[in-house]
């Protein structure tokens, strides 16, 4: 395929129901780098959606503040964003949430703590970490039976460890295995067991696991199974995480439903909401007896907008999309520029990069998502999505895990309606598939030779537009 360094305008499909009422994407471009990478543009940006973010009212977080006897000013921060939630809730107006750079522990997820008011979280200083972890009270000494592994009592089964002394070539810290028995754990490198509220621990390297306030001073880290950054609420409301720079943002681990997830059970309401984050990262969802998507979005009454965001390795899938209850005004869905590789575990199958279900509307410019075990890019039901400059590639399936679905990259069930121009399907080898339609319709533009098989079943259709 040709290599392109000037914008190209690509243009919405005839028959994609985008409401450029609402959401008017303005020319749309995609510019191919000279690595090989797209990078997509339109008119929706945080500034479009946020136009007056400037003028909300604003409460502070730090890793030196305090709950007590914090106020949520500048001079005296609160030290978690749950409480930084609470405070906001009770102000009745349009919140943002300033948080500094640092490493948060659980005591700052909102757990069951709903959103009242509409919300836009900030990172300020650098990267923001926040997950289902712990920063103190873990130490670990080496056991006094499998003097091989290092063990400290812990009070629950860990949802996932990893080693963060080492990524995958996807970028994610290395997991662990979890293994049978203290015994196993023993003669296992880079595993894990708990048992009896003990955590056993043999790191690769055979060094001690440290558990420390910061990301620098923690080699080793143990989710917990709790719920992560999760909004599960009747009310439709504004929720957003973005940091101040090009340098912030959030990165938000582990959760037992989703490292990121926003539900609403009601569609009633006729005000559009706004859901979504630039520049962030939510990873490592689930467990095995819990499988989670990492951005996990449901019955949205508005837009979902994903900006240069990552949802790597989840148990389940990276970004799935879900309108259950039929938002009133529709759910509709843009990433851009954003990526998912690794999505899957032993015990989750059908695992994606990108999914819609129901009647979700969405478009994916330049998206990047590889080596899920699933169908890469799968949109199922009556749902709609346009992708323009997206890769999807090296796609494992999961027959190896006991499922149905053979290694594809780009596949529609239902009667769902996919267009793809300028995208990328790239198996692993010539057998496996770079198309699928299990039933709905693909539809093809500008699009390179393939190197996978084209595959139709049941009533799906391949054509071009």
């Amino acid at each position: 395929m040709a290599e392109y360094y000037d914008p190209i305008e690509v243009v919405l499909p005839t028959g994609h129901p985008w409401d450029q009422t609402n959401y008017p994407l303005g020319t749309v471009t995609i510019t191919r780098t000279p690595g090989g990478q797209w990078i997509g543009n339109c008119a929706i940006t945080k500034a479009s959606l946020f136009p007056d973010l400037a003028t909300w009212a604003k409460i502070y977080v730090s890793i030196t503040g305090n709950d007590t006897t914090g106020t949520g000013t500048a001079l005296a921060p609160f030290r978690t964003i749950r409480k930084a939630i609470q405070t906001a809730n009770t102000s009745a107006v349009r919140n943002v949430i300033s948080v500094s750079a640092g490493f948060y522990s659980r005591a700052s997820l909102p757990q069951t703590t709903t959103l009242d008011v509409p919300m836009v979280f900030v990172a300020t200083g650098g990267r923001v970490v926040v997950g289902t972890f712990d920063t103190s009270g873990v130490t670990f000494a080496v056991d006094g039976t499998q003097t091989n592994t290092y063990s400290a009592s812990f009070s629950s089964t860990p949802a996932r460890v990893f080693d963060t002394s080492r990524k995958t070539r996807f970028g994610s810290y290395v997991e662990m295995t979890q293994v049978s028995s203290a015994a196993r754990c023993n003669i296992t490198p880079n595993s894990w067991f708990w048992g009896s509220s003990i955590l056993y621990v043999n790191r690769y390297d055979g060094t001690a696991p440290t558990i420390g306030s910061t990301e620098a001073t923690s080699n080793t880290l143990a989710l917990r199974s709790l719920l992560g950054m999760h909004f599960q609420q009747t009310t439709q409301r504004t929720v957003f995480f973005c940091g101040e720079d090009a340098q912030s943002g959030f990165d938000l681990y582990g959760g037992s439903q989703g490292a990121l997830r926003v539900s609403f059970s009601t569609s009633t309401s006729g005000t559009r909401v706004i859901v979504g984050a630039e520049n962030c990262s939510m990873r490592y969802a689930g467990s095995p007896s819990s499988l989670a998507n990492n951005a996990s979005i449901e019955s949205v009454n508005g837009i979902t907008f994903f900006n240069q965001c990552d949802a790597s390795s989840s148990i389940s899938d990276g970004f799935n999309f879900h309108n259950v209850n039929s938002a009133v005004n529709g759910m509709y869905t843009l990433t851009q520029n954003s990526s998912a590789a690794d999505c899957g575990r032993a015990g989750s199958l059908s695992n994606n990069g990108h999914t819609g279900h129901e009647n979700v509307i969405g478009i994916d410019l330049a998206g990047k998502y590889t080596g899920n075990h699933g169908g890469t890019v799968h949109w199922i039901d009556t749902s709609k999505i346009w992708a323009a400059g997206t890769l999807a590639t090296e796609s494992l399936g999961d027959i190896i895990r006991g499922g149905a679905f053979p290694p594809v990259e780009f596949r529609v069930s239902g009667t769902a309606l996919m267009h793809l121009d300028l995208c990328e399907p790239k198996p692993f080898t010539q057998a496996d598939r770079a198309l699928l339609a299990s039933g709905g319709e693909i539809r093809l533009r500008r699009m390179p030779v393939l190197t996978g098989a084209q595959a139709i079943s049941g009533t799906g259709v391949i054509t071009t537009y």
